[in-house]
């Protein structure tokens, strides 16, 4: 059972399609599967000559796999859902830092967040991010994504931290900060995650984050984890009831030995009594990559250079019609982005070393 589950990714549930979004995808890879085997003299899973076409029954099993994976997920986060009791937030003078956490960074804004459980220490909570399609008359929601969170609030703020693991999504964030500021640690912890810590601020973070506290983390290693200003915050795949106690028992742990270790930080770039509460902004943030753009760079980029071959070659009046239009403003919108992130941290950086010369 655990194998199947496994198989169909049913042990870590993150997103769900919606019903339009689902056979709308059912009808357009069944029919380019249809087109392929007609080009391969084969309008059905038979050639013309009767021999069979391995090729379409190749497509049409992986895409029947394919879809069976996604209506089964999509049953089983409905079934969570359903099962999930919520409550209100009765604390809400602990303000989140969740709205500033890495998952936003990668889904957007959350558009929904229900509360599992709230204390003075932490709170538990399903966040759910909802995707939608746009079409010429208009726009549709195409799915959702989710995230069970868990967020405790730490003595003071520290320079931010991402624990990536490699087992949940498969590092997700690689592409959302800069590489250089992976730090690298010198014993096994290395296997189960990725760790950003800002520039500069990577023997502070050593400081810290301590044999007690990296073991704790390895029992965490399933999650995500990440230390954003005065907030603990764990981020872990859609789970079930039975699940909840055994990942807060597990954040509990890291939020105490964490805690403990944070008595004696300082950052000692700001006055005495600012350093016992706070970092300074460049340590408050990690930089964000570039690289999250390259993929849509790669694409429209290829677009607009075919366009301008078929201009030079056939007639520059292709440049005119809608797509076109859409597929040089999408490559130049986006290469205004990289640009823009580019500046902002060489701006930042510059600022930060102008403002802490020795330590920087």
């Amino acid at each position: 059972m655990k194998t199947i589950k496994k198989i169909f990714g049913l042990d870590r549930l993150y997103a769900r399609k919606v019903g339009l979004a689902y056979f709308i995808d059912i009808f357009l890879v069944y029919s380019v599967i249809f087109a392929v085997s007609v080009i391969a003299r084969g309008p059905y899973v038979y050639s013309s000559e009767g021999a069979f076409n391995w090729f379409s029954l190749a497509l049409l099993t992986l895409a029947t796999l394919y879809f069976l994976q996604e209506l089964l997920q999509t049953i089983f986060i409905s079934l969570i859902l359903k099962s999930r009791s919520y409550t209100l937030n009765l604390h809400p003078h602990h303000k989140s830092q969740f709205a500033y956490s890495c998952a936003n960074d990668e889904l957007d804004i959350a558009d929904d967040i229900q509360y599992i459980e709230t204390t003075d220490n932490y709170k538990l909570f399903d966040a759910r991010f909802n995707f939608f399609r746009k079409t010429k008359h208009g726009r549709y929601k195409s799915g959702d994504a989710f995230y069970t969170v868990i967020e405790f609030k730490l003595h003071r703020n520290v320079p931010h931290l991402l624990f990536d693991s490699k087992k949940p999504k498969g590092r997700q964030f690689k592409l959302l900060f800069i590489a250089s500021q992976k730090l690298e640690f010198e014993s096994d912890f290395n296997q189960y995650f990725d760790v950003y810590s800002p520039k500069f601020y990577q023997i502070d973070t050593l400081s810290f984050i301590t044999p007690e506290v990296m073991q704790a983390l390895v029992e965490l290693s399933d999650y995500d984890i990440e230390i954003k200003n005065d907030s603990l915050i764990c981020l872990a795949p859609l789970l079930k009831n039975d699940e909840l106690e055994d990942f807060k028992s597990k954040a509990s742990m890291l939020h105490e030995k964490l805690n403990d270790n944070l008595d004696t930080y300082r950052d000692e770039r700001m006055d005495y009594s600012l350093g016992n509460k706070y970092v300074t902004d460049f340590g408050g943030s990690l930089l964000l990559s570039t690289k999250r753009f390259m993929p849509v760079l790669a694409l429209s980029g290829a677009a607009v250079s075919a366009l301008l071959y078929m201009g030079i070659t056939i007639s520059w009046e292709v440049l005119s019609n809608r797509l076109s239009i859409l597929a040089i403003l999408i490559f130049i919108s986006t290469l205004y982005k990289i640009i823009r992130q580019l500046v902002r941290n060489h701006n930042i950086e510059v600022s930060f070393r102008n403002m802490y010369k020795k330590e920087a």
